[in-house]
């Protein structure tokens, strides 16, 4: 894991919310007020698809395109890959959302 030294200026008001550090549409590194501290991801997505699978009329993706039997209605098959048709327009709720799958893949750490 290659390490780069980022300063993060958070202005007044927003100390007490949750901070996600992106590449590009994947979330790498987060603050989750809840637990206190830094956490980086140690294991990426693989890209299975099945935390879209899984996406129940109750989530709020559902107003947007729409949730059929086979969960969200922009989940595409590419190759061996299942990604999100909406691309960049892709929810925030859906990349930091991952993890709300049991089964999900994705790792973090906390950096001490």
């Amino acid at each position: 894991m290659k390490k780069i030294l980022v300063e993060i200026s958070i202005p007044e008001g927003f100390e007490k919310r949750n901070i996600w550090v992106f590449a590009g549409m994947d979330p790498i590194q987060r603050f989750l007020q809840h637990k206190g501290f830094w956490e980086v991801k140690t294991d990426a997505c693989v890209r299975c698809g099945k935390c879209c699978e899984a996406i129940g009329r109750d989530h709020p993706i559902e107003k947007f395109i729409g949730v059929g039997q086979n969960g969200c209605l922009a989940l595409e098959r590419q190759g061996r890959e299942k990604l999100c048709g909406l691309g960049v327009f892709r929810p925030m709720r859906c990349s930091v959302g991952q993890n709300d799958f049991v089964k999900c893949k994705v790792k973090w750490a906390s950096i001490k």
